[in-house]
């Protein structure tokens, strides 16, 4: 009969074999979902070819370009103007609209000539708190 070490060596080796198991089944599962999503987000066509979703490279590339030219124009006018103002100016002008930083700057302009003197405003009351008595 075989002893009572050999039995439990036996069933620690078992018992660690099954979690090995585990972790390659919840690996192999983990790699399953992942290729799951990264599927659904490319079409099949009627004719069975994968189609691409969004734009190829070089459109990516013209359009960086395009954000690019935009932005440096922009900061010839004032130096600190962030990207994030270049690409919605660049995308505007896409569309055909009229530009974004044309129009921010007339308001600028319009807001600075209507106020020329600021007149000190007077502060509006603060409201009182009214504090309920507590219900004994």
């Amino acid at each position: 009969m075989a002893s009572v070490q050999e039995v439990e060596l036996s069933l620690v080796d078992r018992i660690s074999k099954i979690e090995e198991s585990l972790k390659e089944l919840k690996r192999a599962a983990r790699q399953e979902l992942k290729s799951r999503r990264r599927r659904r987000g490319t079409k099949v066509g009627a004719d069975g070819v994968k189609v691409a979703k969004g734009e190829t490279p070089e459109q990516l590339k013209a359009w960086h370009e395009e954000v690019r030219k935009v932005w440096d124009e922009m900061r010839k006018a004032d130096a600190k103007t962030p990207y994030k103002r270049a690409v919605a100016e660049a995308s505007s002008r896409r569309k055909g609209a009229a530009p974004v930083a044309e129009k921010k700057l007339v308001a600028k302009k319009v807001v600075k000539a209507e106020a020329p003197a600021a007149a000190p405003v007077a502060e509006a009351p603060k409201k009182a708190r009214v504090v309920k008595a507590a219900k004994a």
